[in-house]
């Protein structure tokens, strides 16, 4: 790990039948990976971590030999082509780390197969289609899609698996509606669906996943009023909600999210008075409430809190005072 190492990968590795771990990651290696070194020889190894290596070429379909693997790792490489549907044989496999690299084509629904799957990112790649329903059949943790080019709705399963606790699905092409049923992440902790084109209400069960701390649904085109059952939310850090088509006016109840650091509401179709109770938010640094129709002034209250660097509204515009604001459009 990280000796300076260079060249290809001697395909003599292949012949090492005792060999368990290979880690050769943050080495300046070139080349791309020998099919030989995943033959079946290798059977014994558990983990293989080749990150930041500047490997090129395709995914050999013998990595499905290595049916013992717990760990396997490419993250920050230059690999492209597919991603070989033999990855649904590594049946042991707990860490699955794609990301960052050059793959195309879909998502293998063999991936499936992997029962112990815990830890699986592939992400910032150059993937499309759907995201196959089977990923869920392993009792995920993280789930990284985001920055790929994929499409279609978001499966119902996904918002049905109680192990995850972090969802990245941003910065692709996902569409639908979310589930109104969401009570089964109990134990979801960060939420982000940003820059997609999702539509509809933002789910009221949202409220009831009590470890949420981060939700990002920014640059969606989400309608409706906020649920008031979303500032229940006591333990949320980020609510990111800019960019979408929201309704309605800011809930009082908002100042019952003390830990809030962030509030994004700007850019979208929101009304009425700006709610004295959001002097409770004593954790506030960011509030952005600009590009909508709000009424009236900031109150002085909002204005008081200590930590607030960033402060937001149409304050150029008739209808809105602001003492504090950072900027005004």
């Amino acid at each position: 790990h990280a000796n300076g190492m260079g060249g290809p990968i001697p395909s003599e590795y292949g012949q090492l039948t005792q060999m368990r771990n290979l880690h050769l990651s943050s080495n300046p290696l070139t080349g791309t990976l020998s099919p030989n070194l995943f033959g079946v020889k290798n059977a014994l190894l558990v983990e293989v971590y080749l990150e930041q290596c500047n490997l090129t070429g395709a995914l050999p379909s013998e990595i499905g030999n290595l049916s013992n693997l717990l760990g396997f790792s490419l993250f920050q490489n230059m690999m492209t082509g597919t991603i070989p549907t033999t990855v649904g044989n590594m049946v042991a496999l707990e860490a699955l780390y794609l990301d960052e690299n050059y793959f195309k084509g879909t998502i293998p629904s063999q991936i499936g197969a992997l029962t112990h799957l815990q830890d699986f990112r592939l992400r910032q790649n150059e993937l499309t289609g759907p995201i196959p329903p089977e990923l869920v059949n392993a009792p995920l943790d993280a789930l990284y899609l985001d920055n790929n080019s994929l499409s279609g709705t978001i499966p119902e399963a996904i918002f049905r698996s109680p192990s995850l606790t972090q969802l990245h699905l941003y910065q692709n092409a996902l569409f639908g509606r979310l589930p109104t049923n969401m009570d089964a992440l109990t134990n979801l902790d960060l939420l982000y669906l940003d820059n997609n084109e999702l539509t509809g209400p933002i789910p009221a069960s949202l409220g009831k996943l009590k470890r949420l701390e981060s939700i990002y649904l920014l640059d969606n085109s989400f309608s409706g009023p906020l649920p008031v059952e979303l500032f229940d939310l006591d333990n949320l850090k980020d609510l990111q909600l800019s960019h979408n088509k929201l309704t309605g006016a800011i809930p009082k109840e908002i100042g019952r999210m003390t830990q809030l650091v962030t509030c994004y509401l700007d850019n979208n179709d929101m009304a009425g008075p700006i709610p004295d109770e959001m002097k409770d938010l004593r954790s506030i640094e960011q509030i952005r409430i600009h590009g909508n129709r709000l009424t009236g002034a900031v109150p002085e209250s909002v204005c008081r809190l200590e930590l607030v660097t960033e402060l937001t509204s149409d304050c150029l515009a008739p209808g809105i005072e602001c003492t504090c604001c950072t900027k005004c459009y």
